[in-house]
């Protein structure tokens, strides 16, 4: 079969030049947003590769709902949420240590935020938040708006509060998310499809604090179960919620310790794995 994990565009492409004897499944991320005013060029060949995709692989039935491309076809479309490597956020007896050492020294509360810096990542919802809140934040990641955020923080004056540490080694991130108290996923809208960061962090215990989004990223952070969801752009919201959770330590742990057994019992790459293997043996009728 040919599976095609790929964005709108590329996916037509892809689809139309697949062999008409080859079955063909789609791995669906997220609409298009952005570049949404081109997508009425490309429609008419994208709902020709849908109608001959014998399956659709989408994260989240959050992600259904809120498609109107997947709404289309959802009497094809399979959930198969997206799985992570858990062994790989487990900590070395080094690093361990240097958690240990940071949390013992830190003097506030720790906000940690981990991925690209593109406006809607809401990376600027969260600054204005933690101007509300008497804690650190580190910003983990590079992109586009990493000046313009930078000055943000000059102006909102906690430019010594915040940390851009760009991008980081693996067993840097690791610590980070271990030694945070809060890990915070800001996006303002429906491009945030799953949020793979807040699992990552959940995997590490950590609470997560996420917008409220129509897609998996409500799927994955349960509300009141393994963090807290505020409406996405509502800088006020978010500070309340960093003051509730830096100023509970029980809750803290509480949410973190669910998010972890969370994380192990959905989100574990073997599971994903093995769930799109069984699509593909469905698909393929036992051929090889």
């Amino acid at each position: 079969g040919l599976f095609t994990p790929v964005r709108l565009p590329r996916l037509a492409f892809a689809g139309s030049a697949r062999p008409p004897a080859v079955p063909l499944i789609i791995s669906y991320h997220a609409d298009v947003i952005r570049q949404r005013r081109l997508l009425p060029l490309y429609k008419p060949i994208l709902n020709a590769v849908f109608n001959r995709a014998q399956r659709i692989i989408a994260a989240a039935e959050e992600n259904i709902a809120s498609s109107p491309v997947l709404t289309r076809y959802k009497d094809r479309v399979t959930v198969i949420p997206y799985g992570i490597d858990l062994r790989a956020f487990q900590l070395t007896e080094t690093e361990s240590v240097e958690v240990a050492r940071r949390r013992r020294t830190a003097r506030e509360g720790t906000v940690l935020f981990v991925g690209v810096l593109r406006p809607y990542k809401g990376v600027d919802v969260l600054l204005r938040a933690m101007a509300r809140v008497k804690a650190r934040l580190i910003v983990v990641g590079r992109g586009p708006n990493r000046l313009e955020l930078s000055g943000l923080a000059a102006r909102l004056g906690i430019s010594n509060r915040v940390s851009f540490l760009g991008e980081v080694s693996d067993s840097e991130r690791r610590i980070l998310l271990h030694a945070c108290d809060v890990f915070v996923l800001p996006s303002i809208d429906e491009r945030e499809a799953f949020g793979i960061a807040q699992l990552e962090a959940m995997a590490c215990g950590r609470p997560v604090i996420a917008s409220d989004l129509p897609t998996g990223v409500r799927f994955v952070n349960k509300n009141q179960m393994t963090g807290l969801l505020v409406p996405p752009g509502d800088s006020d919201a978010r500070a309340a919620a960093l003051q509730r959770l830096l100023g509970d330590e029980r809750l803290r742990q509480t949410l973190g310790n669910a998010a972890k057994r969370r994380a192990e019992l959905e989100f574990s790459a073997d599971r994903m794995v093995r769930r799109v293997q069984q699509v593909y043996e469905e698909v393929l009728g036992g051929r090889r």
